[in-house]
């Protein structure tokens, strides 16, 4: 009969051989694996950055056009002259001017309205309420201009109307007055 030829393994040698199989696992499971789930996360990454890329690429000619197109269109530069304060004697100036620039700019049917009542709200200061027609290029010249009145503190209020074949703005500045 043929002999059969048996290994025999101790216990203690089938112990170890099995606890380094388990480390071995845990240790592919604790390194390996994390690490791989973190490149997952990098690629992610690289792909949402790729895409961004290629998104700027394919939008860089429509920015330069629009950038070079702005450039050409400069609006000029804006008066920006010394404050100065009105006289009380001299109120009647500050509609005139606002009428000059109001025709000079193409802006009609203009209206003049200095709230006195406003004098006592801010020491030096006096709001003035303006009323005209034209178009939107004939108001922002008018804004443009008035700027430049040296006894302008600020705009505080624009308001726009749609009328029957043109538009009616209305704006409340406030001028400085000597007290």
């Amino acid at each position: 009969m043929a002999e059969k030829k048996s290994i025999k393994m101790h216990a203690d040698t089938l112990r170890n051989i099995v606890i380094f199989l388990v480390v071995l696992a845990a240790a592919l499971f604790f390194l390996v694996y994390p690490r791989h789930n973190s490149i997952k996360v990098l690629d992610s990454r690289v792909a949402k950055l790729e895409m961004r890329v290629e998104e700027h690429q394919t939008l860089k000619p429509i920015y330069t056009k629009l950038k070079t197109e702005l450039d050409k269109k400069s609006i000029g530069n804006l008066p920006l002259p010394e404050k100065e304060m009105i006289p009380r004697k001299e109120i009647e100036r500050i509609s005139s001017a606002f009428k000059q620039i109001a025709s000079k700019t193409g802006m009609r049917d203009i209206g003049i309205a200095p709230d006195v009542g406003s004098l006592g709200e801010k020491k030096g200061r006096m709001l003035v309420s303006a009323q005209c027609k034209g178009s939107f290029e004939d108001f922002q010249a008018f804004l443009r201009e008035t700027g430049g009145l040296p006894f302008l503190e600020e705009v505080e209020l624009v308001r726009i109307y749609q009328t029957p074949g043109d538009r009616e703005f209305k704006v409340k500045f406030w001028v400085f007055l000597e007290s």
